[in-house]
């Protein structure tokens, strides 16, 4: 990294909040990618349980989504307001799985990833919440740099920190 874009961060995170919050996101991120071990195992995918998406009987989150919308927060946010989505994309849980395979093959460019038929799921297409994010979340090389939509591909289908 250039050292004026350096010093330009110092400037801006002068006491090292950001960077702390930062790195500590970025080994939850790790964490995340060894709890789901999707990119180096894509059959795993299918381990997946709805609850993971959403608990409709407590009317939570699951733990898929709660590492991608808190742990991962400085890293790229993921705001989802209400429970619309987590349940859209429980009564089409198997063609959400589906896109997660698309977003851990290694033969798909980001693009493709991005751009997989995730407006089959109400919420989850077009100018929607999660697709573009879990692309990111899946490729290294976009994720830190990418919109918050991508992290979530960036974490799953990415074998690297």
């Amino acid at each position: 990294m250039k050292e004026s874009s350096l010093e330009k961060m110092r400037a801006f995170d002068k006491n090292g909040v950001i960077k702390t919050e930062i790195d500590s996101a970025m080994k939850r991120l790790k964490d995340f990618r060894v709890k789901y071990r999707f990119a180096e195992n894509p059959e795993s995918i299918e381990t997946l349980d709805p609850d993971d998406i959403f608990r409709v009987k407590s009317d939570e989150v699951g733990d898929f989504f709660h590492w991608l919308e808190y742990y991962l927060k400085p890293i790229g946010h993921l705001t989802i307001h209400g429970s619309y989505v987590y349940r859209q994309i429980r009564d089409q849980f198997e063609d959400f799985k589906e896109l997660l395979h698309v977003t851990v093959d290694p033969k798909k460019s980001l693009a493709q990833k991005v751009d997989a038929p995730w407006d089959g799921i109400r919420g989850l297409g077009g100018t929607d919440i999660s697709p573009r994010r879990l692309s990111s979340a899946s490729t290294t090389n976009a994720g830190m740099y990418c919109q918050f939509s991508r992290l979530a591909i960036w974490s799953i289908s990415s074998t690297k920190s």
